[in-house]
């Protein structure tokens, strides 16, 4: 009772909110969960610090205490562990962290105290501004203000004052392009790239103790952010989530996966990868360019480890492939600089937003969560 679901899908080379899923009822909701506040992010955040590793080294910040291993934070930001980045946090610093957060995309209002739990996710942002900062790297370290009204017309004029936010560069473009490669690896190790090929992703797991779950996937071309969390209305404290999912799912974290899944057009049943630690990667470690291993490698069929409180199976979780995808299509992440729209563009962004509705309102029926979609908002091109 009482569980929450906010989502919001922004496209990264103008910061265009494409979908918004803010509650069941956009007139009746008491709250719009897609721009709440409150609801920490956990593990979903971690990327921000690695980030701001990445950016340090360029720009040769001197490292207060050692560093940890890349393997062992790709391996945590499979299974949600937290170690790493704490000692992540405490060599490069709380503030740098904060700041590279913000400048992703992140709201300073959302940004929890500077204390030792900061880089694995006590700040609280919303799910727009999550999928935004996230389009930075998809966007090759461009950042873009999310967007959601592009012309309002009075007595058939124009209304001045809707210009387009004006594109940053957030970082150099090396940080995004490691950020997106170790989230590919990532991506890869926990079955994402089975449902959209060339993805990236990150989610919060068992080790996340706070009241929250969360996923964000995206690609070059769509970013999506995904939170589950339990709200009574005239409470401000949210209620714990034991239990929420059943015995198979700690937390609820089961949920937005599978939600985003669905959004993506996928109709079976999809679990994410928690437990097994991802495998390391020379070419990210070497600072190579060279992309993940090809899709038809996604299908990873390694017996998988059961989570706690969840009973031990000799048989594989189903592997969904992108062969079974009816809906949004996406870009695999790539370099490059995002091109001017054309009307090609136009009519694509039209088709897109006709699946993404129908993949929105389609999601639940296929027994995700016992109620229904709705889409609140969507962008014109």
């Amino acid at each position: 009772m009482y569980v929450q679901v906010g989502a919001a899908t922004v496209r990264p080379r103008d910061g265009a909110v494409l979908t918004l899923y803010g509650g069941s009822d956009a007139t009746k909701h008491f709250a719009n969960n897609a721009d709440t506040s409150g609801v920490a992010a956990g593990s979903v955040f971690k990327p921000f610090a690695y980030a701001t590793l990445l950016d340090g080294e360029m720009r040769g910040e001197p490292i207060r205490s050692p560093l940890p291993d890349i393997s062992d934070m790709q391996s945590a930001l499979v299974t949600s562990a937290h170690a790493s980045f704490v000692q992540l946090g405490k060599a490069m610093g709380w503030v740098p962290i904060r700041n590279a957060a913000v400048k992703a995309g992140l709201l300073q209002s959302s940004m929890a105290p500077l204390e030792q739990t900061f880089p694995i996710g006590t700040s609280t942002p919303s799910t727009i501004r999550l999928a935004d900062a996230y389009s930075t790297f998809a966007n090759g370290s461009e950042q873009n203000d999310p967007y959601s009204v592009s012309r309002i017309l009075r007595h058939g004029k124009p209304v001045g004052g809707l210009d387009r936010p004006q594109s940053r560069a957030a970082f150099d473009p090396t940080v995004a392009e490691g950020v997106n490669k170790v989230l590919q690896v990532v991506a890869h190790q926990n079955r994402t790239q089975s449902i959209v090929p060339g993805s990236a992703s990150v989610a919060t797991g068992a080790d996340d103790l706070t009241k929250s779950a969360w996923f964000v996937g995206y690609t070059k071309d769509q970013s999506t952010a995904i939170t589950l969390f339990r709200n009574k209305p005239g409470q401000p404290k949210l209620l714990p989530l034991t239990d929420v999912g059943g015995t198979g799912s700690i937390r609820g974290n089961v949920f937005p996966p599978r939600i985003w899944a669905r959004f993506m057009g996928f109709t079976g049943n999809f679990d994410l990868n928690r437990t097994m630690p991802a495998e390391r990667n020379p070419a990210t470690e070497a600072g190579t360019t060279t992309q993940p291993s090809d899709p038809s490698e996604d299908r990873i069929t390694t017996e998988q480890k059961s989570e706690p409180g969840e009973r031990a199976s000799s048989t594989p979780k189903a592997t969904p492939t992108a062969l079974d995808r009816s809906g949004p299509t996406s870009k695999p992440l790539a370099g490059g600089s995002p091109s001017s729209a054309t009307s090609s563009d136009r009519q694509k962004a039209a088709q897109y937003r006709a699946a993404t509705s129908r993949a929105w309102s389609r999601s639940l029926a296929g027994g995700v969560f016992p109620w229904s979609y709705v889409l609140l908002s969507r962008c014109d091109s």
